[in-house]
């Protein structure tokens, strides 16, 4: 046999390799990548077990079609779709929208893969990977929605491609010629809509405000280490850290006593829970201890509270739907995200109302017959010492052992700081800022709990703070009536130990802080790109139109005041890609327009069969390739007969330099299409 023919999988594939791959196995693969990356993108809203049971699926799906056994009955896969659909129907609310609409959309993707599928099975896939992407980007940061997005995007176009190819011939194999050649067709789309992608994006009305409202965190409130609203002893007897970012602060380095961010103040206590009181009318001022920082601050995701933050104590935060609580917190107003903001703050452990007065008996409150063995302990403890001299003390007995930080073995009953107080000795920081602040007002000192992050992992390549979840913390606020002002103190041995807060230990190595901060770069572009750039963006180009003269200088002041860095940069890499784009598929439609009629059909005729597996040597003649097609196949098969029929058909105009009629160029044609088409 002619070596440059070898079988493979009962095909013919040409050229001395012998490789190719089944189309069959192409989609499918393309399809497995299309349902991970669309259950990446729901990683915010689905659970372990959930995306442990999609997995799981979709391995069963995989194996159905590589086997082709074991494939559901059509009817059971149509009554699977029917429940699922009506199960989302009864669950949905608009609470839990988005998380109920991408879990259904997901399972229709995995009934889909365990179908005998057809050509447009496969695109179905695709745009169902495409919905769920797009139902998940409620709950996605946008940079993150962009990388997910642009990997779907090629993907996409495989499956797109792929399956126009299925159509034509389900049983083809691809050799890595073609394959290679369907990548860099995919690849070249990709990259013509690039530029296009991102003027709709800048021309485009930004969204703010998120679909569905507010999503609850997976888990509960209190499974995992991250800023709340609200504390809670008692209810959960483990909890989980996250290194999740909540927020990067722009900023120079200070010394790690300063790194507290405050939130939110809680002053009640209903000897289960804190949570915010009564807000005071008394305004309170930061006294200053080594002066004012300015902090540029970007919100990871804020949707599941309205507290911002700043390094304790903020005097200003710059954003117009951030207002200022008499309690020296500042809160979001307004129901859109607050996504940037500058604040300038003291860098200071005090704080004071203007008054200098305070409402002493709501600082004092606990609930009525509240532990008595607490009382007892707390009266040992401060006997005789002067009010000022009680928060120290109570710091040299909570810092010390036996008391250990623990973010396991919490207590769970229905006394939960006395069993952590007589017996356990062991908690995180919610259940020693409690202890303290608890028996400072037995104690007669006035108290509250601030919550907050403490801490942060300085990114020298960016110049600004990481702050994760993990750094969620409390501290005590004690008023000292000596001075009149508010004393923060902060009794958790970790934090005392670290100098930080809880995860103030993670290290990054340099790479990943230089990725961090390229990853920061890019959430910036969308951070900061809010509706009031829209606006003046598109006013500036507006007017470049109608006053050209004129509106340069505004159109230039708009880059210089909004990042002109990172937009210029995107714009000329965008408009290179374009030119380079433009002057390829001019040059492609140059070269083709000027070959002659004759060439296009034995250039078309070539590719046809080299698509059935046969290549031509350089110095080999059509009628040689073509007796060579025919011993591999025998005369009988239609492939080896409309490649003869078309081979004497051609000749008879290119040897004789006769031109080619439009009628016989088009019947030439449908041979070629023939040999495409052959079973």
């Amino acid at each position: 046999m002619n070596r440059s023919a070898v079988s493979f999988n009962g095909r013919y594939v040409g050229g001395s390799a012998g490789v190719s791959f089944p189309l069959k196995t192409l989609l499918l693969i393309n399809s497995l990548l299309l349902a991970v990356t669309a259950l990446v993108s729901c990683r915010a809203t689905s659970g372990v077990f959930y995306s442990a049971l999609f997995l799981t699926l979709l391995a069963a799906a995989a194996a159905i079609d590589l086997s082709g056994r074991l494939r559901p009955p059509r009817i059971t896969l149509d009554l699977t779709s029917v429940v699922i659909f009506s199960s989302a129907v009864m669950r949905m609310r608009f609470s839990n929208f988005v998380i109920v609409l991408t879990e259904s959309i997901l399972m229709m993707c995995v009934i889909k893969l365990m179908e005998d599928k057809r050509s447009r099975d496969y695109r179905q896939i695709a745009m169902l990977a495409v919905f769920t992407i797009l139902s998940a980007a409620a709950d996605m940061p946008d940079e993150t929605f962009v990388y997910l997005g642009a990997i779907l995007s090629l993907l996409v176009g495989f499956q797109f491609i792929l399956s126009a190819w299925f159509t034509q011939d389900p049983d083809a194999s691809l050799t890595p010629g073609e394959l290679s050649r369907v990548a860099g067709r995919v690849l070249s789309i990709w990259i013509m809509m690039l530029p296009m992608c991102l003027l709709l994006f800048f021309a485009a009305p930004r969204a703010r405000y998120a679909l569905g409202g507010q999503l609850q965190a997976q888990g509960g409130a209190d499974s995992y280490v991250g800023f709340s609203g609200r504390i809670s002893l008692g209810s959960v007897r483990e909890i989980q850290e996250t290194q999740a970012i909540a927020f990067r602060a722009e900023m120079p380095p200070v010394a790690p006593r300063y790194l507290f961010w405050r939130g939110l103040v809680l002053d009640t206590f209903n000897g289960m829970e804190w949570f915010p009181g009564a807000r005071s009318v008394e305004s309170q001022v930061a006294t200053q201890d080594s002066g004012i920082i300015r902090q540029v601050i970007f919100l990871e995701n804020n949707r599941y509270h309205r507290s911002v933050f700043a390094i304790d104590v903020p005097i200003i935060i710059n954003n117009p739907n951030v207002r200022q609580v008499a309690d020296g917190s500042f809160v979001n107003m307004s129901d859109s995200r607050v996504r940037s903001y500058e604040a300038l703050s003291s860098l200071s452990n005090t704080i004071a109302p203007q008054s200098g007065r305070i409402r002493r008996n709501h600082y004092l409150r606990l609930p009525e017959n509240f532990s008595p063995a607490i009382r007892r302990l707390t009266d040992d403890l401060l006997d005789g010492l002067e009010d000022r001299d009680k928060p120290e003390a109570l710091m040299r007995y909570l810092l010390n052992p036996p008391f250990s930080y623990s973010l396991s073995g919490l207590p769970v009953s229905s006394e939960p700081l006395e069993e952590f107080l007589l017996r356990t000795q062991s908690g995180n920081c919610e259940y020693y800022a409690t202890a303290m602040a608890v028996m400072l007002r037995i104690g007669g000192v006035p108290s509250r709990i601030v919550a907050g992050y403490r801490g942060g992992i300085y990114n020298e390549s960016g110049g600004y703070y990481m702050v994760h979840q993990s750094n969620a913390h409390v501290w005590v606020e004690a008023w000292d009536e000596a001075e009149r002002l508010w004393r923060r103190y902060d009794p958790t041995p970790a934090s005392a130990e670290s100098g930080g807060g809880p995860g103030i230990t993670v290290r990054f190595s340099y790479w990943a802080m230089y990725l961090d901060y390229i990853n920061l770069s890019i959430s910036r572009i969308f951070i900061e790109y809010e509706g009031d750039s829209h606006s003046r963006l598109m006013e500036a180009v507006r007017e470049l139109f109608t006053s050209p003269g004129a509106s340069m200088n505004s159109l230039l002041n708009f880059f210089r005041d909004d990042k002109r860095r990172i937009y210029v940069t995107m714009f000329a890499a965008a408009g290179i890609c374009l030119v380079v784009i433009v002057r390829r598929l001019w040059r492609y439609r140059k070269g083709r327009v000027s070959r002659s009629k004759d060439e296009r059909l034995r250039d078309g005729f070539l590719a046809a069969m080299g698509r059935r597996g046969f290549v031509k040597k350089p110095n080999e003649g059509l009628e040689e390739f073509t007796a060579g097609v025919a011993r591999a196949l025998g005369m009988e098969d239609p492939v080896a007969r409309a490649a003869a029929n078309f081979v004497i058909s051609f000749e008879e105009f290119y040897f004789k330099d006769t031109p080619i009629t439009p009628p016989e160029f088009k019947r030439l044609e449908g041979a070629v299409n023939d040999i495409k088409r052959a079973k």
